[in-house]
């Protein structure tokens, strides 16, 4: 099942993706501006010498903290995450819940009650809900994005049995001894190539 971002969900998730981006990017900017420390002065110092001039030191520090280091969290991004969340729980969580939901469940929080005006002026109530298939497709729906950050680094199982393999003949694995000696002693047929014959 895809999980492709779809409708107002995918550019709602494009629009924060580039917002996050912009962020980490003014953050980069602004760091260029915030004065070198004297222990990022003298940590270049040591690694250029004593001969080095202040101005090649300066250009250096600054040059060192233009981006943050691979692997560093972004503390932006970080204060983003935790601004979110302070709003409700986890989406994982809502996720997971939804997850395990019954269809049943889903089915009844699914009813409204709906209202059309007929050709002929008169108002209809009636009461619309999904149904099973939807309510289960909502679930496998679920399961398929948390899938990949609950079984991402597990090892895919593999079968290496050799049942049903038939072409394969090895004694004591694919067939008993006896049965390897049965065929060893066979005595085959040649059959005629219809092909060959013409």
């Amino acid at each position: 099942m895809s999980t492709a971002n779809t409708g107002d969900d995918g550019i709602a998730a494009e629009a924060l993706g580039e917002a996050r981006k912009a962020l980490e990017t003014h953050e980069e900017q602004l760091s260029l501006l915030e004065p070198v420390s004297p222990e990022e002065t003298a940590m270049v110092r040591q690694e250029l010498g004593p001969e080095a001039s202040p101005m090649a030191v300066l250009q250096e520090a600054r040059l060192r903290r233009a981006g943050r280091q691979k692997g560093a969290r972004n503390k932006r991004s970080d204060d983003f995450r935790r601004w979110i969340l302070s709003f409700g729980p986890h989406p994982a969580i809502g996720l997971m819940k939804f997850a395990n939901s019954s269809p049943e469940a889903l089915m009844e929080n699914s009813k409204r009650v709906v209202r059309r005006l007929t050709k002929k002026g008169e108002i209809v109530e009636f009461v619309e809900m999904i149904s099973y298939a939807e309510a289960m497709n909502l679930i496998i729906r679920a399961k398929d994005v948390l899938m990949p950050y609950l079984e991402s680094k597990r090892p895919t199982a593999m079968d290496v049995s050799l049942v049903g393999v038939s072409d394969l003949i090895i004694a004591g694995m694919t067939h008993s001894e006896r049965e390897v000696e049965s065929l060893l002693e066979a005595d085959f047929i040649e059959i005629e190539d219809e092909e060959a014959g013409e």
